[in-house]
């Protein structure tokens, strides 16, 4: 009797477990979003069921023969799927071709000057001040042939980045752009300014935030300089769009990387430090004095003269 008692129970406890599964399942159902399928298979054989959401609709059907339950199993090892993807082959290949016409469409540009291009009176003119960096990238932006915009303005280099679909005429607005707002003839700007377009452009803004075209190579400040255009051109005030956000944000990692990995920011790293460490390096062979015994006239109010300081 005690076997069969205990067979009983065993049963009446299998048919309670499946209950409370479809129990549970039914008031969990309005919650299992459409695109889910759900396979619970690591229940009791005997309980094991599979679960395929249908909108608001929920089967529960029992897997009894052999071969379901090995096809459940190996469903099951698969994980939960999400199947999202309810367009046709051909509505697929032509939302991909649409996006790369749209991508082709949009070309990244870079318009400026810098220590190597430009003499520093020209380079003063077309200074901009932080502050007044939104402003002008939206100005920028609002010229018929550009897209999206940014600026970074320093003391040794002036670059604008657009996107463009129409690259001869985003170069023509953002020059005469220039012409106009800074008081300079195009035939001034033509003779100091460089344009690179697509991946040259690329190349030029990491170059730029890996120090590699510094006046000092592997200085620090153009670093937090491109980090602060980023931050301002991708501010709700910005006019960057996604190509823009995701070039500039690449250019600071690879910055980061760049000084992480390699020894570019050892040494004098600054036209201030690099100053430093000339004088001590020449004091001792021109004077015979230390830098300590020296009486040093820093010449200037600029931002390298209070770096020195």
């Amino acid at each position: 009797r005690v076997p069969r008692v205990q067979q009983v129970l065993s049963q009446r406890m299998r048919v309670s477990v499946a209950a409370g599964i479809v129990l549970f399942v039914t008031s969990v159902r309005a919650f299992v979003p459409a695109v889910y399928q759900i396979r619970c298979c690591e229940l009791p054989t005997a309980a094991r069921v599979k679960i395929v959401g249908r909108g608001q609709n929920c089967a529960v059907r029992n897997v009894q023969s052999l071969g379901q339950r090995s096809n459940a199993q190996r469903r099951c090892q698969q994980g939960m799927r999400m199947n999202t993807d309810t367009d046709t082959p051909a509505e697929r290949a032509r939302k991909s071709a649409a996006a790369r016409l749209a991508a082709a469409e949009n070309k990244v540009v870079v318009i400026g000057l810098s220590h190597k291009t430009a003499s520093v009176e020209m380079r003063e003119k077309l200074s901009v001040q932080e502050a007044d960096w939104q402003a002008v990238q939206t100005e920028i932006a609002a010229l018929d042939s550009v897209k999206e915009a940014a600026i970074i303005s320093t003391c040794n280099r002036h670059e604008i980045y657009i996107v463009t679909s129409d690259v001869h005429k985003g170069i023509r607005d953002v020059t005469h752009f220039l012409s106009e707002s800074k008081n300079v003839t195009k035939k001034e700007l033509r003779q100091s300014l460089f344009m690179l377009t697509e991946e040259e452009a690329v190349w030029h803004v990491l170059r730029v935030a890996g120090g590699l075209d510094s006046l000092v190579i592997g200085e620090g400040q153009i670093l937090s300089q491109i980090k602060r255009c980023y931050e301002l051109s991708t501010d709700k005030a910005g006019a960057a769009g996604k190509v823009l956000t995701r070039m500039l944000n690449t250019a600071v990692s690879a910055g980061k990387r760049v000084r992480t990995e390699t020894g570019i920011s050892r040494g004098g790293v600054s036209i201030s430090s690099a100053a430093v460490e000339l004088v001590e390096k020449k004091c001792i062979q021109d004077l015979s004095l230390d830098m300590h015994q020296l009486d040093v006239c820093i010449l200037g109010a600029g931002k390298m003269a209070r770096l020195l300081v």
